[in-house]
């Protein structure tokens, strides 16, 4: 079957190229009478829109690459989503290639994006292993732009767009001082280059310091791997039993403590009080004991990255820190140990 070219929809109509072309391109000199006629015209003939050519007569590619953790979770899906209906609205495409979130970045990670000539990278650093710029540099060289998502790096050229982490967990400390607990351990991965990690972490420490509670270190546990995670368990709360109430680094670790506690025979909240972080679990609203927990707003990051990357490959400036606010979201996994009641 042979190509349809924009000249066979002019000899079609008995029009010039020209008027082709524009009418494609939607031009303000072309009537909305001849655009449909083209259009109608081009469906008919089968015509197809050659990308290559288009790319060389615009100097861009319309393509851009979305280097993403090979992780599920409704975070990353929220924010996927987004990212995909911004982008489709500007007439970009996403090239996506996923990472192994426990090994170093390098070249090959990113060579697909060189190879098709993007026009910009929107990119999730890893986050289980230390922070690697070189690789972001040499792509900032050839004046690609970049946005950074969840993570808040001094990467001159770069863009970062990231949740309130300290924020977050402030106003998780916050509740449970409200709701009577003073005795607050954290559940965090043992990456402390991670700038998600290090701001979830100060924000618990930041939330204590507000309401006159001194940071023990023995109310901190760490890991590497999730599946050692519910091992260590074991020594904490029998090291612990004071602690009435956990802040879990997100809600898949929460998970592991609800598994924890039915192995040890002990009922959340009655017995301990736990929050998550990141609403990042199909329905736990419908758990059990519904989590409370911090929503990220996966859809309005993916919105401001594709906002802040299109004006970067046009040209203009835009901050290199770029908040998105977090929210508490109350639900049953916090008991009100002020006394007898509901939580608050």
């Amino acid at each position: 079957m042979m190509t349809v070219r924009q000249s066979d929809i002019a000899r079609e109509l008995g029009i010039t190229q020209v008027a082709v072309s524009k009418a494609l391109r939607g031009a303000a000199d072309i009537s909305e009478k001849m655009r449909q006629e083209v259009l109608a015209a081009a469906d008919k003939l089968g015509y197809r829109k050659n990308m290559i050519a288009h790319s060389l007569a615009e100097g861009r590619t319309k393509i851009i690459g979305y280097l993403v953790p090979g992780s599920s979770g409704h975070f990353f899906s929220h924010i996927l989503s987004s990212i995909q209906t911004y982008l489709q609205a500007e007439g970009y495409q996403l090239l996506i290639k996923t990472h192994d979130v426990s090994s170093e970045l390098d070249d090959n990670d990113v060579e697909l994006f060189m190879n098709y000539h993007v026009d910009g990278i929107i990119s999730f650093p890893k986050s289980a292993v230390p922070w690697n710029e070189s690789i972001y540099k040499k792509i900032l060289k050839q004046n690609i732009p970049i946005v950074l998502l969840n993570q808040d790096v001094d990467l001159p050229g770069a863009v970062c767009v990231f949740s309130d982490n300290n924020r977050g967990a402030i106003e998780c400390v916050n509740h449970l001082v409200k709701n009577g607990h003073r005795e607050i351990g954290i559940i965090l991965p043992d990456h402390m280059y991670d700038t998600t990690v290090q701001n979830r972490y100060q924000g618990y420490i930041d939330g204590l310091e507000q309401n006159n509670i001194r940071a023990n270190n023995d109310y901190v546990v760490r890991y590497n791997v999730m599946p050692a995670l519910e091992r260590s368990f074991v020594g904490f709360f029998k090291n612990n039993p004071q602690i009435t109430a956990v802040l879990c680094y997100n809600d898949h670790v929460a998970m592991k403590l609800y598994d924890f506690a039915k192995e040890m025979n002990f009922k959340i909240p009655d017995d301990l009080t736990v929050i998550g972080f990141g609403n990042d679990i199909a329905y736990p609203e419908h758990l059990a004991v519904p989590l409370s927990t911090v929503s990220q707003c996966g859809i309005e990051m993916g919105r401001t990255a594709v906002e802040l990357l299109m004006k970067k490959i046009n040209g203009e400036r835009v901050p290199a820190r770029n908040v998105i606010p977090t929210e508490f979201i109350s639900r049953q996994s916090v008991k009100n140990i002020n006394k007898k009641g509901d939580v608050k």
